[in-house]
């Protein structure tokens, strides 16, 4: 059972607006947000593990 409908149109329309909002260009995306929701950085395009790691380090918000 889908929590948006049958058809997936309640899911693209959420994630086109997702995209407006965050001014996604490309695909993946990751935004990095602080605690109140400010953007810290992003980064476009694949990354691994590892380097989402790094950036959550570089910004300060990694526990290690």
């Amino acid at each position: 059972e889908k929590a948006h409908g049958d058809d997936g149109n309640e899911y693209r329309e959420e994630n086109r607006q997702l995209a407006v909002f965050f001014r996604a260009r490309a695909v993946p995306l990751q935004v990095y947000l602080d605690a109140d929701g400010k953007e810290l950085a992003r980064s476009a395009g694949v990354a691994t593990l590892a380097q989402m790691q790094a950036q959550l380090r570089r910004l300060g918000l990694s526990k290690e």
